[in-house]
């Protein structure tokens, strides 16, 4: 990024924790390509919105945009609609 660049961050938003744990608790099990996320332990969506905001600040870095926008996975529902997740974007920099 240097002293004038700019960073594009998209992180899962909170909202998408429920949404992940609900494919996880299916009866047929979480899609294919999110299974080993669950099998290794991993929790997405567990971190907090503002938490995201305060790791860009606490590293020195301002925000200068946020938005929220859904994540299209090439994951599908079993309706065959594609699954999306809540996610959140925030451009960032040093000043």
């Amino acid at each position: 990024m240097g002293e004038r660049g700019r960073a594009f961050l998209v992180e899962l938003a909170e909202a998408a924790g429920v949404v992940l744990r609900g494919l996880a608790q299916r009866p047929e099990g979480p899609p294919a390509k999110l299974a080993p996320v669950f099998r290794h332990g991993i929790a997405p969506g567990e971190v907090s919105d503002d938490a995201v905001l305060e790791y860009l600040r606490a590293a020195g870095l301002a925000v200068f945009a946020s938005g929220e926008l859904p994540l299209v996975t090439t994951e599908y529902q079993g309706d065959g609609t594609r699954i999306e997740l809540p996610s959140k974007w925030v451009v960032a920099g040093r000043g």
